[in-house]
């Protein structure tokens, strides 16, 4: 007689639109998320974004659309959960969250949910695993297909949401030439808003993938067969910290304002400016920096020399 399989248990997540942005932050969400799975020795993942209600907090929370704001929820929160191997379950609910029973993540749903990675910190330090993101066998052979195995990318910030805070393309394109100069492939994925809006991008003579721009899943796939990863900082590619892809991340302290403010990126991070997170290797960092060409370039040739 054969016996009975054991039920998987699982976590049941709340993401409250109501309390948190639509953003890329909510990559961060479902790593914190994870880690307490896993210190619960529980299995799977189940998680519902709760849209009946959206924060109006920030001037970009006010000023945007409705239906804008639907179509990150399919597209940016989608494509985070497909990169959370023990996701069991998403769903999007347009209507009050009912009682739940069982475990729960927020422990207290009536708490503001934690998507800073200041919580990942502790959960570490508790034994978690952060790395939990990873890009499906499917997205990678794609990208194998597509550009092969020898390949860097450059990922791009040129939004219109806190422009000073965006790097100059001029010196990111001396630096893809420098790069392909040398013999190695660079594989340019452009600001999702800009592919959308003025296409600045477009006006350089350099190897794009739009499809990793507006695709979370393929830019992963992107992002896990690259040799290394050479970005600003921005929202797409700050989820490369809770994986195994190799990532320098420049421009952090770049403009004015929060950006600019050491106790924001404390709160954020957990660490202090200067410092990186104790999980992640040598060649996944945060410079600190801002980017310039020689910059870049003096990176990239530590890089090749420690790395490839």
């Amino acid at each position: 007689m054969n016996s009975p399989q054991k039920v998987p248990s699982r976590l049941f997540c709340v993401y409250d639109l109501a309390k948190a942005p639509i953003t890329f932050d909510f990559s961060t969400y479902l790593a914190i998320a994870d880690c307490y799975r896993q210190l619960s020795g529980l299995d799977l993942l189940s998680v519902q974004v709760q849209a009946h209600q959206f924060r109006m907090f920030t001037d970009r929370d006010r000023q945007m659309p409705m239906d804008e704001k639907f179509w990150r929820i399919r597209n940016i929160f989608q494509g985070c959960a497909s990169l959370v191997p023990t996701l069991a379950e998403f769903k999007v609910s347009a209507f009050p969250l009912e009682q739940i029973n069982g475990h729960t993540f927020p422990p207290n749903l009536a708490d503001k949910p934690t998507y800073t990675a200041t919580y990942l910190v502790n959960l570490h330090r508790q034994g978690a695993d952060p790395k939990v993101l990873r890009a499906s066998a499917y997205a990678k052979r794609m990208m194998l297909n597509l550009y092969g195995e020898e390949f860097i990318t450059i990922t791009l910030r040129t939004s219109r949401h806190f422009p000073d805070h965006n790097p100059d393309m001029e010196d990111w394109y001396k630096f893809y030439q420098y790069v392909t100069s040398t013999g190695m492939k660079v594989v340019v994925i452009p600001d999702q808003e800009d592919i959308f809006t003025d296409k600045r991008y477009a006006k350089y003579d350099w190897l794009t993938s739009e499809e990793g721009a507006l695709d979370m899943g393929v830019r992963f796939g992107l992002y896990e067969l690259a040799k290394t990863n050479f970005c600003s900082s921005n929202g797409p590619s700050a989820p490369m910290f809770y994986s195994n892809c190799s990532v320098y991340q420049f421009d952090q302290l770049r403009g004015t304002g929060m950006h600019a403010d050491h106790t924001f990126w404390r709160n954020i991070n957990g660490i202090e400016v200067g410092e990186n997170f104790e999980w992640n290797r040598p060649d996944q960092r945060q410079t600190w920096v801002n980017s310039d060409f020689e910059t870049l370039k003096k990176y990239y040739d530590q890089w090749v020399k420690d790395f490839s």
